[in-house]
């Protein structure tokens, strides 16, 4: 059974003090089952800054100029669903992951991390390392949305924009 965590970090229970996300404490993982469709789906939206300059010399030749100034964004859609089992502990669980503050002296560029067994390409955990060593990446919970649909109460929809920091990987397609 493959199984998606979304979960933070906090100054003690950093990567070097907890390598794999799985043994956080319960309160800061939120627990995926994919084979049970919870996880519906993630998206990524990146953009690059190009700067555009047109030119125009005395004998009317026009040139245009792109120039790539960077990566502008890189922000995560994460949507799904959470059955009824235990709904309030899960919803409270997300309340408390989006009002809880995104960084620390650790983690600069955001103490949520996402491992998703199914998309690979997605996961992201702050990584410090040390006392004195921060994370050179991370996530943060930019909205939630979170609500139930139907005439019957059976489960829970949610979907939550995560916004990327640090150091950007490259990533290479086979």
């Amino acid at each position: 059974m493959v199984t998606s965590l979304l979960y933070y970090r906090t100054d003690t229970t950093r990567q070097d003090q907890v390598p794999d996300p799985r043994n956080l404490p319960s309160v800061q993982v939120l627990e995926f089952q994919q084979p049970n469709r919870i996880l519906e789906g993630i998206r990524e939206l990146y953009g690059n800054i190009i700067t555009k300059q047109v030119s125009v010399n005395q004998s009317g030749v026009r040139r245009m100029f792109n120039r790539d100034d960077g990566m502008k964004n890189r922000d995560f859609t994460l949507t799904g669903r959470l059955d009824k089992g235990n709904p309030t502990l899960n919803v409270n669980k997300i309340i408390d992951f989006r009002i809880r503050l995104q960084r620390s002296t650790l983690h600069p560029h955001g103490i949520i991390g996402l491992l998703s067994g199914n998309s690979t390409s997605f996961n992201t955990d702050p990584n410090a390392t040390g006392a004195s060593t921060p994370a050179t990446r991370g996530l943060m919970i930019g909205d939630t949305d979170i609500g139930y649909e139907g005439r019957v109460f059976t489960r829970l929809t949610f979907r939550m924009n995560l916004h990327f920091g640090g150091e950007h990987e490259t990533v290479t397609v086979a």
